[in-house]
């Protein structure tokens, strides 16, 4: 098992490879994030640690957490242009389906006379 400074190491150090490059980071960028950074908390809240070294790495943990805000409002921001992306594509289906024409071509009609 890692020792808790090693867990707290990683975290930062995957904390801020996303910050670099958090103004171009894809959905996909984040979710990874997300999905790393969680198995890392795991890890840390499984660790036995004394009250002495959590309040150690207390403040390495806070500055690191610093961070969610702007990474919050990025998955926000990617959330948003995908609604927006689906909302094109919904309103695009709803403009060709008025030019489609809804028959049948093997269809016959039938003139009456009265």
């Amino acid at each position: 098992m890692q020792s808790l400074d090693d867990l707290i190491s990683r975290l930062e150090f995957l904390t801020g490879e996303i910050m670099e490059r958090l103004s171009v980071a894809a959905m996909e960028d984040v979710e990874e994030f997300v999905l790393q950074r969680d198995a890392l908390i795991e890890q840390i809240v499984s660790v036995r640690r004394t009250p002495e070294e959590r309040a150690s790495f207390k403040d390495r943990v806070e500055v690191t957490l610093r961070w969610d805000d702007l990474i919050v409002g990025r998955m926000n921001k990617l959330k948003e242009e995908a609604q927006d992306g689906l909302k094109k594509m919904s309103l695009g289906k709803v403009q060709r389906g008025a030019y489609e024409i809804d028959y049948t071509p093997d269809s016959v009609f039938f003139d009456r006379k009265k």
